[in-house]
């Protein structure tokens, strides 16, 4: 093998470890696989989130006939808590590629935080209501507002869904840093508004 053509073969193989690939005198970006190394579903460590209770104030009523008393099965409906409980083992079964549904459930019921991995702009356009933005082509200049949060904590990382990789990048960044509870909403953004579920977008001035 000639110099030349060692030196060519290197070139084009560094090249393609950044998703560069050469098609005759042009080149385009492909999409290089994530392999989610650092993500290991056994190592995950969920834990109950208690919701606040709820004070309900009965209501008043001067007729004896709609006083009930308390019954074992009122008192069973109370204790329900342990349907909470079922949401642990539910979160702890799930494969780290989920959809919108569990996307939207991790949220609802386990206080999971949103992870944006688009680009900024695209982040104020519109994005999960309270997510934070770490987009994946700079993840280290925003990962500073996740450090803060428990390891345990659970993160659900989105992009734009489809052939979309950032958000694979993302997590395994996160992964690298300690967390545990990682999962990926493989649908994407797009499926989120499609399902009606809350969004926000970055008004002048910053807010969300």
């Amino acid at each position: 093998m000639s110099a030349l053509k060692a030196v060519k073969e290197t070139v084009i193989a560094g090249l393609a470890m950044f998703g560069l690939a050469s098609i005759g005198a042009g080149i385009h970006w492909t999409f290089v696989p994530v392999s989610l190394e650092t993500i290991d579903a056994s190592k995950r460590n969920i834990e109950l989130v208690t919701p606040s209770p709820v004070e309900v104030t009965p209501a008043e009523t001067d007729d004896p006939a709609d006083m009930t008393e308390p019954t074992d099965e009122t008192e069973a409906v109370a204790a329900e808590p342990a349907v909470v409980t079922d949401w642990v083992a539910w979160a702890q079964a799930l494969p780290v590629e989920i959809g919108t549904d569990e996307a939207d459930k991790l949220g609802l019921n386990l206080a999971a935080l949103y992870v944006d991995a688009r680009a900024p702009d695209a982040f104020a356009e519109g994005h999960v209501l309270g997510a934070f933005n770490v987009p994946a082509d700079d993840p280290e200049l925003y990962l500073g507002d996740l450090l803060g949060f428990d390891p345990s904590q659970i993160f659900v990382i989105y992009c734009s869904g489809g052939e979309c990789n950032e958000s694979k990048i993302v997590a395994d960044r996160l992964g690298d840093l300690g967390y545990v509870n990682l999962f990926i909403d493989v649908d994407g953004y797009p499926a989120w508004v499609d399902a009606g579920l809350p969004v926000g977008v970055v008004e002048t001035g910053g807010g969300q």
